[in-house]
């Protein structure tokens, strides 16, 4: 993530007021100064993770491409 800004913090979400025990549930909080916008999926560690956050530009699933230029 820091190619995109500087990452100041990652938080792990956790299930704990359900659970007897916490339990992870693969969603990341990372608080970061964005120097680029971050695209909307992303491989992350061998996974495909969808990124998601406030002001975000609207890409495509399979590219990351903001537009398409369609034939005429």
């Amino acid at each position: 993530m820091s190619k995109y800004g500087e990452v100041k913090k990652i938080h792990d979400e956790v299930l704990s007021h359900t659970y007897r025990f916490k339990v992870k549930t693969g969603f990341r909080l990372v608080d970061i100064s964005l120097r680029i916008y971050i695209p909307s999926h992303m491989k992350i560690d061998g996974h495909r993770a969808l990124i998601s956050y406030e002001g975000q530009p609207m890409t495509f699933y399979r590219c990351n491409e903001q537009e398409h230029q369609t034939p005429a």
